[in-house]
This record gives structure tokens, C-alpha cells and sequence, in this order.
């Protein structure tokens, strides 16, 4: 078995951060059916999914793999703060070798087939490396409008606290045997796109879907923080200017850090492989104690500064 997807995530397009009943609002996107919502440990409010017809290519071992079936969208909204577009399908063997009618592919949601044999490993490989032209599976753009259509909408005040750039997690994920190790490999192809590639046994479309969307939401929270303290010019510049570019930081992101919340034992264990490499918790532990350090600095000089008699 073998799942793909690709997932957008960016800071939402609104001053402060949404209630969950502003989230529910804005994910209602397909009339009769629910948002999904959860509050604890963190807000999570999860769209509908809809459902988008392809019939396409995927580049496998240099060589074109024509696919039809459906792809599954959706918006996701943590922390009221941080917006998702994720766009995801199970790839599968075809139970002919010709394109069948669409009501065969209706039936089977979030389902796209392979009319012709192929290597796990060239796929997973092909899927990672993306489309090379027009007419092959492009799950980020299903993804990017999956995201777009929530910042449309008109509930939102396009005030954002922060500017920061949106970032893309193109992922494979792949059902192994009892022989074969299981793992995970994030990979930064450019600035604002990673790639994954996950071995998990007992493989489940909806758990490994979380678990993706997971680790996009931290790594571009972890990535967003990297970027502002760096802007802050913490020891280059006036510190309160420094607490000034900080403040936001503090006020809308530090408190969105909590990795698997919304996971299953199952890939919990994965969250496990990317504590030991490249260690993200660490790495956003030693962020969270430098701003923290440095607001204790500006306190401790105003405090000498009032207490001064000169």
C-alpha cells in the first residue's frame, strides 16, 4: 500500500487568533456535511473533504504511469493561527489494464490507480520529485486551492500579526513487511519545500494524513521562528527594538509547539524518529529560552535603570 499527499501551511489571514467557533465557520465548505473539531491538547478544526476527479501521469523511473481515480482535499486550522491545505490519495494498482468508467473511481474515494506495473521504490521516488510538465499529478495544486479558498472568504480581516511565507510538504508514505525497518526521511529540497518519505507498517490513509500534516504545521512553526529571531538581530541592535520585533512571537506562535497532539500510538513512534533527527523539539526548546532570555534582560534593565538615582 502506498499514500500520497502535499500540504500547505501558512499563517492565517486574520489579527488575532480565530475561536473555535470562528474556525467551524470558516471550514463550513460543503453544505450538510461537518467540521470536524477537537480542543485539547490544541484547537483543531478540520474541513469537509472534497473530491477531485484526475486522470493523469506520474513519472516513474524516467518513464510516464498513467493514473485515474480521485484525489482527497481538505483545510485544516490549529491554534485558530495556522492554516493547512492538504490534498492526499492512495495509490493502487488498477483491476484492469485499461482506464475504466468513472463511476468505478466515484465509488472509490481518494483512490487513484495505475494502469501499468510498477517499483515501489521508482514511485515513491517519481511522486517526491513532482510533476516535469503539464499532464502529470499535481497534488500541490489541489492543495494550494484547498488553502486559497479559505483565505477568500470574507470572514477574515487581512490583518495577519506576522508576515511569513507559506511552505510546502510533498510526502509518500509506504507499507512495509515485518523485515523491512521502519522510519521516516524529511528532506529540504529549497527554502519553502520539504520532502517525506515514511515506512510504516499497518499503514492507515487517515492516520498517516494526520501525522503529515503534523509535521508540516511544526516544521513551518519551527522554520517561522528561526526566520523572526534572525530578524530581531538579537546582540546587533537596540534591545528594545529587539523585544519589539520578538513581541508577536510571543503573543501568537510560542504557545502553538505541541508535536503528535492530534496523532495515534501508531505514528506517534514516527514523531519519536524526528525527535532524534534532526531533533525539532530541541532545536525549538533552545529558540523558545533565547527570546525568553532576552525578555528577561529588557525586564532586568528596566527594573536597574527606574531603581537608579542618577
Amino acid at each position: 500500500m502506498m499514500v500520497t499527499g502535499e500540504v500547505h501551511t501558512g499563517l492565517l489571514q486574520h489579527s488575532v487568533a480565530l475561536t473555535p467557533d470562528g474556525a467551524t465557520a470558516l471550514l463550513d465548505l460543503v453544505p450538510g456535511e461537518p467540521v470536524r473539531r477537537s480542543h485539547r491538547p490544541l484547537s483543531r478544526a478540520q474541513s469537509p473533504e472534497l473530491l477531485t476527479g484526475v486522470d493523469c501521469e506520474i513519472p516513474v523511473a524516467g518513464k510516464a504511469t498513467r493514473a485515474v481515480g480521485t484525489v482527497l482535499s481538505r483545510a485544516v486550522i490549529t491554534g485558530g493561527h495556522v492554516l493547512q491545505g492538504s490534498a492526499f490519495a492512495h495509490i493502487a494498482d488498477s483491476p484492469a489494464p485499461r482506464r475504466l468508467s468513472w463511476p468505478h473511481y466515484l465509488s472509490r474515494p481518494g483512490r487513484v490507480e495505475l494502469l501499468t506495473a510498477r517499483s515501489d521504490d521508482a514511485l515513491a521516488e517519481g511522486l517526491l520529485a513532482g510533476p516535469r510538465h503539464d499532464g502529470q499529478l499535481r497534488l500541490s495544486a489541489i492543495g494550494d486551492h484547498a488553502y486559497k479558498n479559505v483565505l477568500r472568504s470574507d470572514r477574515l480581516d487581512r490583518r495577519p500579526p506576522l508576515r511569513l511565507p507559506v511552505t510546502r510538504l510533498s510526502w509518500v508514505a509506504r507499507e512495509v513487511s515485518g523485515s523491512e525497518p521502519a522510519g521516516l526521511h524529511l528532506t529540504v529540497r529549497r527554502s519553502h519545500h520539504r520532502t517525506l518519505l515514511i515506512r510504516q507498517p499497518d499503514l492507515a490513509v487517515s492516520d498517516v494524513t494526520v501525522l503529515c500534516e503534523d509535521i508540516a504545521y511544526h516544521d513551518w512553526l519551527l522554520s517561522s521562528v528561526i526566520s523572526l529571531v534572525a530578524q530581531a538581530r538579537i546582540g546587533g541592535a537596540d534591545r528594545d527594538a529587539t523585544i519589539t520585533r520578538l513581541k508577536p512571537v510571543v503573543d501568537h506562535l510560542l504557545h502553538l509547539w505541541m508535536p503528535a497532539a492530534h496523532c495515534n500510538g501508531a505514528m506517534r513512534q514516527r514523531w519519536r524518529d524526528l525527535e532524534r533527527t534532526p531533533g525539532f523539539s530541541r532545536q525549538w526548546t533552545a529558540l523558545v529560552n533565547r527570546i525568553r532570555d532576552q525578555l528577561t534582560l529588557a525586564m532586568l534593565g528596566r527594573t536597574s535603570r527606574a531603581s537608579s538615582p542618577f
